[in-house]
Formats: structure tokens, C-alpha cells, sequence
């Protein structure tokens, strides 16, 4: 919700106007979601899944067509890569810590001190690794590499 504070000269012109925005509502309406990924396929696994598959054809149009496009998903989905976009920004040091940090946080036995210590080397972590990825994709888009 937004909130408006507006002085007005007699001759209605605008002195000042003074916006204030609530940061809940600026983030909700502001919200982008997170981009659609397009998956990739392997295509020898796709020919090989589809070739080895046994397809029979059935008495009924409508319902071979739905078998078929069921069949065709159940192949695709067998050839699929996975994709682990996050995991290519961090170096192996983050994700050894970010591991750390999950058995800690997942151990009762784990003291406050020993917590602490893993979070804040992994924050450090994961930052420094993600400013070496921006520095690197921005020699690239330069031409130096």
C-alpha cells in the first residue's frame, strides 16, 4: 500500500509529494519468478529408449494417441540431463561447506559455538566463490579469456 503525503498551493500547483512504500508490499509486487529452465536431452539415450520400447498399436485412434504421447513422455523423461545451475557458481571448497553445514545443522549433538563457526565460513565461502564466477564470466564477455 502506498501512502501519500501532498502539499497544495492555494492555485493548486504541487509543492512536494512524499512517497513512502511499505517493503512488504514493494517486494510482493515486485516479484520476479525464477526463469523457466528448457531441458536438454540426451539423444542417443532418446533413440535407444525409443527403438528397445515395445509399441503396440491399439484398436481405438483417441486412445493411441494417448498411449503414444504417454510412452513418448515416459522415453523423454528417461533421456533427460539434469541440470544443477547453482552448482557450477560455487567451487568444491562451498560445497564441501555447504555439506559441512547441513550435517551440522542436521546433528542435535552439535554445539551453538560449533554452528556458528561452520555458517559464517561457509557464507564466506560461497560469497568469495560467487564473486570468482562474476569476475570470470565478465573476462569472458570482455574477450580476455
Amino acid at each position: 500500500m502506498v501512502t501519500q503525503y501532498v502539499s497544495v498551493l492555494p492555485d493548486h500547483r504541487l509543492v512536494r509529494a512524499k512517497l513512502s512504500l511499505k517493503k512488504r508490499m514493494f517486494k510482493r509486487n515486485t516479484h520476479k519468478p525464477a526463469r523457466v529452465r528448457i531441458p536438454t536431452f540426451k539423444s542417443e539415450e532418446l533413440e535407444y529408449a525409443i527403438k528397445s520400447y515395445d509399441w503396440n498399436l491399439l484398436e481405438d485412434p483417441s486412445e493411441d494417441y494417448d498411449f503414444l504421447s504417454k510412452e513418448l513422455l515416459k522415453c523423454a523423461s528417461s533421456s533427460r540431463e539434469a541440470t544443477s545451475p547453482s552448482a557450477l557458481r560455487l567451487n568444491a571448497h562451498a560445497i564441501k561447506l555447504l555439506e559441512q553445514r547441513r550435517a551440522v545443522k542436521l546433528d542435535p549433538n552439535a554445539s551453538y559455538l560449533e554452528k556458528v563457526t561452520v555458517m559464517k565460513a561457509c557464507r564466506i565461502a560461497v560469497k568469495e566463490s560467487i564473486q570468482a564466477y562474476r569476475r570470470l564470466k565478465l573476462l569472458e564477455a570482455a574477450g580476455k579469456i
